[in-house]
């Protein structure tokens, strides 16, 4: 007889909080459909249910008092201030000449290349970016000159102002939530998404035994279905997004412009 398909026990891995979130939500609501003489799991959804309620209002309370305007701006100025130098470097790097200004272009365009893209990442990886990106342009002194040359440091010193400035807030953020998660009997949202997520992997494990042990046409779809769950979210942690980061989404900033 044929090995039978199982579902991976996943467990929500690197997603943010909001798409773990969502992750659990989606087990529950799938498992939920199940016939349930076949595939019981009453107990188990009941107490994934509560558990997801709780942790939508700390994910919620996070939002409410984390989400600043001003964090939402500095983001704002330094993908601008990012997109900027990709372009006009980019742009500089097409000069074919053998003088020296064409060469600091693209031996700058060179140096600058390995971060492309990283405005789109989530918000603590794109502060750890920049810092590399400043790092190797303007301090490790292999190109400094080259992007002196080409005037490119007075732009990439407002990029580590508009970063460091982020950073500080975000740091300040951290703390204020710290203190709130201790005036709640220190349970926080991680250890209140560790125990939701061994609820999830719980569920999927029982649907796997089941079946195992006592196979019909209902836990087969029982495992295609949950198992099309984990793949889409396993999909949705390795290619990451920047509206989803750090324990919640981040706003869309103001259009101050």
């Amino acid at each position: 007889m044929s090995e039978r398909n199982q579902i991976p026990e996943w467990s929500g891995g690197k997603l943010e909080n909001g798409e773990f979130l969502n992750y659990s939500k989606e087990v529950s609501r799938i498992a939920h459909g199940f016939d349930a003489a076949k595939v019981p799991l009453g107990d188990r959804l009941a107490t994934l249910d509560a558990a997801n309620v709780k942790l939508t209002d700390f994910i919620n309370e996070s939002r409410k008092y984390g989400e600043t305007a001003e964090i939402a701006k500095l983001d704002s100025r330094r993908d601008i201030i990012f997109r900027a130098i990709w372009k006009f470097v980019e742009t500089l790097s097409e000069l074919d000449g053998a003088g020296e200004f064409d060469y600091s272009a693209r031996r700058v365009q060179a140096a600058l290349a390995p971060y492309k893209g990283l405005n789109s990442h989530p918000l603590t990886k794109e502060t750890e970016e920049i810092k590399g990106l400043i790092y190797d342009l303007m301090e490790k002194g292999d190109v400094r000159t080259e992007v002196e040359f080409i005037g490119l440091d007075a732009v990439l010193g407002e990029l580590t102002s508009a970063n460091n400035a982020l950073a500080e807030k975000y740091n300040a953020r951290t703390d204020a939530g710290i203190g709130r998660d201790a005036e709640k009997g220190g349970e926080t949202t991680a250890s209140l998404r560790k125990s939701v997520a061994e609820m999830v992997t719980n569920i999927l494990a029982t649907v796997n035994a089941l079946d195992r042990v006592m196979p019909s046409d209902a836990t087969a779809a029982a495992v295609t279905s949950l198992t099309s769950v984990v793949s889409h979210y396993r999909n949705v942690a390795s290619q990451g997004g920047k509206r989803h980061e750090e324990p919640e989404p981040e706003p869309v900033p103001p259009n101050n412009d």
